[in-house]
């Protein structure tokens, strides 16, 4: 049975705690460590878990250190400037991890990473959960086996609603650094970071493989009062051939969800949460019924078998096959140059306080006829978007080289291993 610890019970490591639970129902794992940095805010659920034989830590280093030989792997559901010495520490004191995504913020700290987990000789997921999805799965196998012809482009779209206590709620959110630490949160690097990915997957037609940017030319935009985007147009040239366009954003009118569609020169795949649909251009039509209620159970259960096996190679969702993702992050943020903030004139803003909600004017129109057209915003002459030029992304391998970031904030990121 994998013994687990979870970094963290609050916040998004709540859904670690969730599904790892249904999976310690079925036998197949055992939660036996936590480290809380705030155990004043959690004396109930505190003592249920003591009573239940899990030892609780108020940090994480003194977690890995005190649960040698009593804990195989643990559970990282912590803010994205922790990842890397998080991930690091775990391995190097001998567990498996199981991260949440995104990996990392930057391509340096990404290969580190990997090349403590490889010198550990430990394995690490990272948490892109439509990855164990059965819809995903079969457009994968529908793109390797040719069933769309040659991929020619894939595009992603999405209109989401995320309104100011969203950013009000943790002191990196919508940051582009905190203290020394990079962040680069919003839409590419955060909340639809899982559908970016996506794209990528289903645009390389080797199995477990996202395609590879070889460029990249992007849009980052805010239009809430934030440092980083929260609105984003990205063009990525890709190794594979694919040219993919990520369009997005978290100022949307009306919420729309996610859609990745795929165009082969036989046939055009759709997906979104729930839908699935491939159109052949001999006519066929395949719209199955998929179950993907599970994934956040699916994730772990994977992470656990390929754990128990030492196995890297049984995971879904690898360290190793995440890197595009970050390289694609990277690199937008080196073409855009800087985020830009959109104008109160092209902007409506609705409500008072934290449930204030902004709106950019036309987005809800504008993402879908940027990716019809395989265009960025400035592209469609919007006049609050403005053209940026291509970023080559070979031999990349440390972030920032052209960026330029916001003045250093005057609020500085906990020192030590940090993980809230």
């Amino acid at each position: 049975m994998m013994r687990i610890g979870i970094l963290g019970i609050g916040g998004f490591a709540a859904n670690h705690w969730r599904a790892l639970e249904e999976v310690q129902r079925s036998g197949a794992c055992r939660i036996v460590a936590t480290a809380v940095i705030d155990p004043a805010n959690h004396p109930a659920r505190l003592e249920e878990l003591r009573g239940q034989g899990v030892a609780i830590f108020t940090d994480a280093e003194a977690m890995f250190d005190a649960m040698r030989g009593t804990m195989d792997a643990v559970a990282i559901p912590t803010p994205i400037h922790t990842h890397a010495p998080l991930m690091i520490a775990a391995v190097r004191s001998g567990y498996h991890v199981f991260l949440e995504k995104p990996a990392a913020a930057t391509v340096q700290e990404f290969d580190e990473m990997v090349a403590a987990a490889r010198a550990a000789g430990r394995i690490c997921a990272v948490g892109f959960q439509w990855l164990h999805s059965r819809s995903i799965a079969l457009l994968k196998l529908r793109v390797t086996e040719g069933a769309l012809g040659a991929i020619e482009r894939v595009t992603c779209t999405a209109g989401w609603i995320r309104k100011q206590e969203y950013y009000q709620r943790a002191s990196w959110a919508g940051r582009v650094r905190l203290g020394d630490h990079w962040v680069l949160d919003g839409s590419v690097n955060n909340p639809l970071a899982h559908y970016l990915v996506n794209m990528l997957y289903l645009a390389s037609t080797q199995r477990r493989t996202l395609a590879t940017p070889s460029a990249v030319r992007a849009e980052l935009y805010a239009g809430h009062d934030i440092e980083s985007e929260d609105t984003a147009a990205v063009e990525v040239l890709t190794r594979e051939g694919p040219r993919c366009y990520f369009l997005a954003t978290l100022c949307a009118d009306e919420h729309f969800n996610p859609e990745v569609v795929v165009h082969g020169t036989q046939g055009v795949a759709c997906h979104s949460p729930g839908r699935v649909s491939l159109r052949y251009n001999d006519g066929r039509i395949e719209e199955p019924a998929l179950d993907d209620s599970q994934l956040d159970v699916a994730k772990f259960e994977n992470f656990i078998a390929a754990a128990e096996a030492n196995d890297p190679s049984l995971l879904r969702c690898s360290l190793e096959m995440c890197r595009p993702h970050t390289l694609t992050v990277n690199g937008a943020f080196e073409s855009a140059r800087a985020v830009r903030r959109i104008g109160p004139a092209f902007l409506r803003v609705q409500g008072q306080g934290p449930s204030t909600k902004t709106i950019i004017d036309g987005i809800d129109a504008a993402i879908p006829q940027a990716a019809s057209e395989g265009a960025l915003f400035s592209d469609l002459e919007l006049p609050w978007a403005h053209r940026t030029a291509t970023f080559d992304l070979s031999g990349y391998d440390r972030f920032p080289r052209q960026f330029q970031p916001p003045r250093p904030s005057e609020r500085a990121a906990p020192g030590g291993l940090p993980f809230a």
